[in-house]
């Protein structure tokens, strides 16, 4: 499910689970063995997979996180506000490619704060400071 709200003059996207579970979640004590596991309200367990990213302007790294989106294929997208672009992964980490750059033309961004997928494979963006909706097809 896709919601846009409008917030203080500004368009911000809000992707919500497939499932709809909004919970609150409570991390547990890990056990050497084992990754750290989080404990929903309702009983569901989450255990820790994976994280990349450090802070910077290069390939794989982000300035002011503002969004995430998963497409079909399990690829990454990633708003990176303040680097002015769309970052986009695989599963696992691994950069694909990345597009945008500081402006208002087609294809340029001001601080993109949000991105999602829909089942064909286009890619929403919230143009956050140009009061916009980019859309980008494969």
């Amino acid at each position: 499910m896709l919601k846009l709200a409008f917030l203080f003059g500004t368009f911000w996207l809000v992707a919500v689970s497939f499932y709809g579970c909004e919970e609150a979640v409570t991390p547990t004590e890990p056990t050497s063995e084992q990754s750290p596991t989080f404990k929903t309200m309702a009983g569901a367990e989450y255990h820790f997979v994976a994280k990349w990213g450090t802070q910077g302007s290069g390939d794989g790294q982000f300035n002011s996180l503002r969004g995430v989106a998963v497409d079909k294929r399990g690829n990454v997208y990633v708003a990176d506000g303040h680097n002015y672009r769309i970052q986009k992964f695989t599963s696992d980490g691994t950069f694909l490619t990345k597009w945008g750059s500081y402006g208002s033309g087609d294809g340029q961004f001001d601080r993109p704060s949000g991105v999602a997928v829909d089942k064909r494979g286009n890619v929403y963006v919230v143009d956050g400071h140009n009061y916009r909706i980019q859309v980008f097809a494969p």
